[in-house]
């Protein structure tokens, strides 16, 4: 058999099925002829689909100036491939870009039929990293004459930063002691950043009475602050 289609000829067998990948829309004339010059012609017109090209982006904020962890990943659905994506300002044509600053992203995408999606996605800064530190994880701290003790930050802080800002604070699960804690405690340090976030450091603090026994004459005792006991001859 002989299959002229649009002035283009080629022999295909009785029983072949033969495909034409990739062809634009129009009118297609198929005419078969065998070997004793009967003929057979097919017309064909293809259209052209609704474009149903589809993106949806995923975006991650980036975390702030000094630190531009923002994200966007293009998923595009429905495209005929082959397709191409164009970044204003940017020589990539990737569909995934990383390292990006806060700012306004604009792209298009097309398809091989000319369908196009054009947008842009904005990318904010949103600090969601906790503040790091170095502190001392074990201190020990005496009841004064009150039977009273206190920490503060600076007795256990040793340096602290964050990427995104400078203005740290810091806060103790609990900071003051009395005689019911002497022995030890565990405690967590609390670091916080400008916008809220923060992270526990686990600290062990031990309570120690020292207050000494006291004579002041043979019948009259003073005893240790916390246990009420005291031993002499």
């Amino acid at each position: 058999l002989t299959m002229i289609f649009n002035q283009d000829t080629m022999t295909v067998s009785s029983d072949s099925i033969y495909t034409i990948p990739q062809i634009d829309t129009g009118t297609y004339i198929f005419t078969v002829v065998d070997a004793r010059g009967c003929t057979d012609t097919a017309r064909y017109e293809v259209s052209q689909r609704p474009c149903e090209l589809l993106v949806t982006a995923l975006v991650e904020p980036a975390e702030c100036i000094n630190s531009p962890t923002g994200r966007i990943e293009l998923l595009i659905e429905n495209a005929v491939e082959p397709y191409s994506i164009e970044w204003a300002d940017r020589t990539s044509s990737s569909s995934v870009l990383n390292n990006l600053p806060a700012g306004n992203y604009k792209f298009t995408i097309r398809d091989r039929r000319e369908c196009v999606v054009r947008d842009s996605i904005e990318i904010i800064y949103e600090d969601r990293i906790p503040p790091q530190a170095l502190i001392r994880d074990q201190i020990l701290l005496y009841l004064d004459s009150d039977g009273k003790a206190e920490i503060r930050p600076q007795d256990i802080l040793i340096g602290s930063r964050d990427e995104c800002h400078n203005n740290l604070t810091y806060k103790f699960e609990k900071n003051a002691f009395t005689c019911n804690d002497v022995g030890l405690n565990e405690i967590n340090f609390f670091v916080i950043d400008g916008v809220g976030n923060s992270v526990p450091f686990p600290v062990q603090i031990e309570i120690r009475d020292t207050s000494a026994v006291e004579l002041i004459y043979q019948d009259t005792v003073f005893t240790a602050l916390c246990n009420g006991i005291a031993l002499y001859d």
